[in-house]
């Protein structure tokens, strides 16, 4: 960072650096001072938000997060369109209708407008209609176009009234500040208090409409659920119908239970076929094959069968779900008692063979008796087979239907909450549309306000001009930055890397070019600063002791010339000797100066082989140049009509120096030269756009970059520099070219 740079910058702009501030500061004080006072007043609004139970279908809706939106939406809300041009009706209302309106409007303005008395009289009922309906301006129609002329006549549109109220949370309560700030305390304090005012009257009718569809949302949802509910309890009744399930839990149990004695039973009856068809073969042994038929003709007696039959049945209904009946249970015993006994009657007679009558009539009355016990047995078991069987295909029935009526109950549940919840919000909604509106209500009144808002006059001036001498200087400093011309020898150093040996400043002479600069070096009244440089970079070369010395430029235009004849001129009075050789084959206007070509036309000649006169010439001339030719430096070499200082000239050519001298032992010219003359200057062509001073610096001891004080360096000039700094000490140094005196 250049700080002397910065400085140097700075200390130019020292008189705008004092005199903005103080102009800055004098206009702020002064219109600050012009404007009128403000009066500000405030009111207070309690919004309930955060207490209020609301009816959402979401329950958990009380967290910070969404009350925090439920505020941004409320301040959205009360800075609405339709409050604040709720206010502008209002305010022209009052203006035109009060013995002592906020803001009277002359004649002239209202005539200027085209508003007559009649026409403002015609307004008033219009304006409070649009008032009480809330019903905003249709820009569209020609007389709601008067309407809003008028409102902007009185500065009360939305875009004022907006600039004159502000709106504000207060800190994370429930309130909400609203400010007012007028030239009048008696309009602050009602513009605020009316804005509280409208706020409330426009949140009304905006949560009447909301609840009142809210209120037809949950009815007709609460009718859909009732009749979904009602659909799924019929459902399961005529399922339960179908089914003939009146109670499944003791149905399936009791089937269970019965299932359980049947098979008791069954097996019972099992067990007294297997013992009465043993007793039965045994008697049959007893008796013998004579007397095993004895007595069939009781089976097929009549009174025995009806017996039986009326056993079978009473045992089938015993056995069906009547086992707990005693008396059917008694009717069996007495049937089978009234069976045995019929048998024993029948069969008293019918014994006979090798037995005695008695034993063996006793014994077909057991064999008759087991037998009749062996066939009910036999038909009981039947029976409870049978009745197991139906029992446990009714079972499985009940068992399937027992799946899809836990599904119909599932949803007879599931349906009857959501009618409860659906339910309850209803009745919520209803309950809150009730006080709609109550939690919003205006806690602080805005009050006229007799002091009027401070203005900072002095704050505000002081803050207006250290901005203003911030401005200048951030301004300066920007352009420190910006500013890439190398201006002077210190910033030519930071650069280039390359040592600064001295400058010359810009002389005050339009269009200045080598023969003026002559002029003036003639003159008797010479520029003693420019003496002072020129003398400053004599030093530097006499302390180099260097005899040939190329001055170069990274571009064209530099100002080579003008430093070759300067140095050489101020060389000159101090005694040395100097030729100047023309060696900028680009841009030779130093042989155009003094009309001096002979050096080149020189080199032409040996190309085309012509001789050249010889005369005067000594041997020490004719080692000069070992060529084929002998010549006199007098051929080439010119006087510039200043003392001391001689020139070789040359004329334009796109032929480097390599090629111009070609065999030519030019490198031994100049130093023979050097032995003539105290110094020899040599210009050479532009680094960045020819090869010709890089080419030159193998004839020369030293070079030196010349460098105009306006210029910016870019892409070219970093690749010449990068050169130059690989040549060492070889590169004396350079020398800044048209610096301004400001820069000294």
């Amino acid at each position: 960072m250049d700080f002397s740079y910065i400085k140097k910058i700075l200390w130019k702009l020292k008189w705008f650096i004092v005199i903005l501030p103080i102009l800055s500061g004098v206009i702020t004080f002064f219109l600050i001072q012009s404007k009128p006072k403000q009066f500000n007043s405030k009111a207070q609004l309690a919004t309930g938000i955060t207490d209020q139970e609301r009816v959402t279908i979401d329950d958990n809706d009380n967290n910070w997060n969404v009350i925090s939106n439920r505020f941004a939406n409320f301040l959205a809300f009360i800075e609405s369109k339709e409050i604040v041009n709720m206010i502008s009706y209002k305010l022209v209302l009052h203006d035109l209708q009060s013995n002592r309106p906020f803001r009277k409007l002359s004649k002239e303005k209202l005539n200027k407008q085209g508003f007559t008395d009649e026409e403002l009289e015609k307004c008033i009922p219009i304006l409070q209609n649009k008032f009480d309906s809330i019903i905003l301006l249709d820009l569209n129609n020609e007389e709601d176009k008067r309407l809003n002329q008028l409102i902007k006549l009185y500065n009360y549109d939305q875009k004022t009234i907006s600039k004159m109220v502000s709106i504000n949370r207060v800190m994370s309560s429930d309130f909400v500040k609203i400010e007012s700030k007028s030239e009048n305390p008696q309009l602050s304090s009602y513009l605020a208090n009316e804005y509280c005012t409208e706020i409330i009257r426009f949140n009304f009718v905006t949560e009447t409409r909301r609840f009142g569809n809210s209120l037809s949302f949950f009815g007709d949802l609460l009718k859909q659920k009732k009749l979904e509910l009602e659909s799924k309890i019929d459902t399961l009744r005529r399922f339960k119908e179908n089914s003939n399930v009146v109670n499944f839990n003791l149905q399936s149990e009791a089937k269970l239970n019965q299932i359980a004695m049947l098979e008791e039973n069954r097996n019972e009856e099992l067990k007294k076929i297997s013992s009465y068809q043993s007793a039965i073969n045994q008697i049959k042994i007893k008796i013998g094959s004579a007397g095993a038929a004895a007595g069939e003709e009781v089976f097929q007696n009549q009174a025995v069968i009806i017996l039986q039959n009326k056993i079978q049945k009473l045992t089938q209904r015993f056995y069906n779900g009547n086992t707990g009946n005693k008396g059917l249970n008694d009717s069996i015993q007495n049937y089978r008692a009234e069976l045995e006994n019929k048998i024993y009657l029948l069969s008293k007679n019918s014994g006979g063979g090798t037995l005695e009558a008695t034993a063996k009539q006793e014994l077909i009355t057991k064999k008759l008796n087991y037998e009749i016990d062996l066939a009910m047995a036999q038909s009981n078991y039947t029976i409870i087979q049978g009745l197991l069987s139906n029992l446990k295909s009714t079972m499985s029935t009940i068992v399937a239907d027992e799946g899809q009526i836990a599904a119909l109950e599932l949803q007879i549940n599931a349906a009857r909450e959501e009618y409860i919840n659906i339910e309850t919000k209803y009745n919520q909604a209803r309950n809150i549309s009730l006080n709609k509106g109550g939690n919003l209500r205006q806690i602080e009144k805005a009050q006229p306000n007799d002091q009027p808002e401070p203005t900072h006059i002095l704050m505000f001036t002081i803050i207006s001009a250290i901005l203003s001498a911030g401005l200048v200087i951030g301004g300066g400093v920007a352009y420190s930055f910006l500013d890439k011309r190398i201006r002077n020898p210190d910033r030519f150093e930071l650069f280039t890397g390359i040592k600064s040996i001295g400058f010359i400043h810009k002389i005050n002479h339009k269009n200045l070019d080598l023969k003026r600069l002559i002029d003036l070096l003639q003159k008797d009244n010479k520029d003693v600063i420019l003496e002072q440089e020129l003398r400053s970079l004599r030093y530097e070369l006499i302390k180099d002791r260097s005899r040939s010395i190329l001055f170069t430029s990274l571009a064209e235009g530099q100002g080579k010339s003008l430093v070759i004849f300067s140095l050489a001129y101020s060389l000159s009075k101090n005694g040395s000797k100097i030729l100047i050789i023309d060696t900028n084959f680009k841009n030779n206007s130093l042989s155009i100066l003094f009309e001096n070509f002979l050096f080149q036309n020189y080199m032409d000649q040996l190309d085309e082989g012509h001789l050249l006169n010889a005369e005067n010439i000594s041997n020490e001339d004719s080692k000069s140049f070992p060529s084929k030719v002998l010549y006199s430096s007098s051929d080439f070499i010119k006087k510039t009509g200043f003392d001391n200082i001689d020139i070789i000239g040359s004329s334009n050519t796109k032929k480097s120096p390599f090629e111009i001298f070609n065999d030519k032992d030019f490198k031994h010219l100049v130093q023979v030269l050097s032995d003539k003359y105290d110094y020899i200057f040599m210009e050479g062509s532009s680094l960045n756009k020819y090869t010709d001073s890089k080419e030159l610096m193998e004839f020369t001891e030293k070079v030196v970059l010349v460098t105009k004080a306006d210029y910016i360096l870019g892409a070219a000039d970093k690749i010449s520099l990068k050169f130059l700094n690989s040549q060492g000490v070889k590169v004396i140094g350079g020398i800044v070219n048209y610096v301004e005196s400001d820069e000294l």
